[in-house]
């Protein structure tokens, strides 16, 4: 991201079966890459949680974003965008 550009996050809910359920996206304004990695799967977690979805698999492109929130160290020295998600 660039200094100064605006940018947005999204993501989509599939079922079991691959099968599309909904989509959302969320305006971030100006953050980090690493950032606007994390704020779908938050997102997301949140969006599944209040629909009652328990039992979750959750996919990311972002291979640096999987290992923050993996790596249990990490986390907790980490930004609290990452601790809330491991909250989740």
């Amino acid at each position: 991201m660039g200094h100064g550009s605006q940018t947005s996050a999204s993501g989509v809910v599939r079922d079991r079966n691959g099968s599309w359920l909904w989509e959302f996206t969320r305006n971030l304004g100006c953050c980090s890459l690493l950032e606007a990695e994390l704020w779908p799967i938050l997102d997301g977690l949140n969006l599944l949680w209040m629909q009652r979805f328990r039992c979750v698999e959750i996919e990311s492109e972002s291979a640096a974003a999987v290992c923050i929130i993996l790596d249990e160290s990490a986390a907790k020295r980490s930004i609290s965008l990452v601790r809330t998600i491991r909250a989740v």
